[in-house]
């Protein structure tokens, strides 16, 4: 597992991911805070991925297309991004399995003690 990255950074790199997917790489600015910037600036530093500003003053088609749909902002990935995004998907993935087993036993050994005080004269 990888415990040394944050939940924060986690969050994002799998939000980019499906920025990457489904968008083409643009991700809409509304969707991430300030301190999110901060993270994908550091993850660009350090290589991870790409990450800046769309130049809508530079392609009016551009402008015309994605403002309305509040794409500010592009990403692209390194071959480590998509790894550790893909890593974190199946982290995520087992967690909420586990949590579903949980909640599964828990309401399967409480609908049996309720079967149980019923049958009983």
């Amino acid at each position: 597992m990888n415990e040394e990255y944050s939940r924060d950074f986690k969050s994002l790199l799998m939000y980019f991911e499906t920025c990457m997917v489904d968008s083409c790489g643009k991700v809409k600015g509304c969707k991430i805070n300030l301190e999110e910037i901060a993270i994908a600036k550091q993850m660009t530093v350090e290589g991870l991925i790409e990450f800046g500003r769309l130049k809508f003053h530079e392609d009016r088609q551009l402008k015309q297309i994605d403002v309305p749909n509040g794409y500010t902002h592009y990403v692209r990935f390194s071959e480590k991004a998509w790894a550790l995004a893909h890593e974190f998907r199946r982290e995520r993935s087992r967690d909420w399995i586990l949590r579903d087993v949980e909640k599964s036993a828990g309401y399967v050994e409480s609908t049996v003690e309720q079967i149980k005080t019923e049958e009983k004269p």
